[in-house]
């Protein structure tokens, strides 16, 4: 009885932890794709100094190099593929990284005043 009732917490525990993670990477998602949609319409939109201009392309690569498995992941689901086991890896581990380049993106925006 005993080790049922641990197999079990044990099993809430591992569910209640894949619907975090799985939040946590949609997040994550939404998150850098507010940040590259905000700087797209501020390269197309707004006049900045080519300075400027460069700064948020390097933002923008850095991003999409840092996010790739994440932005490949969900272009998958998108289309109802299943992920490759290689891929979820690649996307997980590098989901920290992918955060801090949005982070970096988004810290440069606010202190340049722009609004997203």
């Amino acid at each position: 009885m005993v080790m049922r009732y641990a197999l079990l917490i044990g099993l809430v525990f591992a569910l209640s932890s894949c619907a975090s993670i799985r939040q946590h990477t949609k997040d994550i998602f939404l998150y850098q794709q507010t940040i590259v949609l905000a700087i797209a319409d501020i390269l197309f939109f707004d006049a900045v100094t080519e300075k400027t201009e460069n700064e948020l392309y390097d933002y923008e690569e850095q991003i999409n190099k840092n996010c790739g498995a994440l932005q490949s992941a969900a272009i998958q689901r998108i289309r109802g593929e299943e992920l490759s086991m290689e891929l979820m890896r690649e996307m997980f581990d590098n989901l920290d990284v992918c955060e801090r380049s949005v982070q970096n993106a988004e810290m440069y925006l606010v202190s340049k005043g722009f609004r997203y």
